[in-house]
């Protein structure tokens, strides 16, 4: 019984591994893509991270609230 434990753990600690190396790796690729877009476009990426955010906040309590 407790080798059957460990190998499930394992594999789910497995499985929490190569999703945080996921969203790891995307959160890296959108950094260094932001830097990028900040170094030539900073101005307007700044505007539309102002309009946007708002907007994405509003979109996610309305789903929220229908559920």
């Amino acid at each position: 019984m407790r080798s059957r434990g460990r190998c499930f753990n394992r594999k789910k600690c497995c499985k929490r591994d190569s999703d945080f190396l996921e969203k790891a790796f995307l959160i890296v690729l959108a950094v260094i893509v932001g830097i990028l877009l900040l170094k030539s476009i900073g101005k307007i990426l700044l505007f539309l991270l102002m309009i946007a955010a708002p907007v994405v906040v509003i979109i996610i309590t309305v789903k929220k609230y229908k559920h």
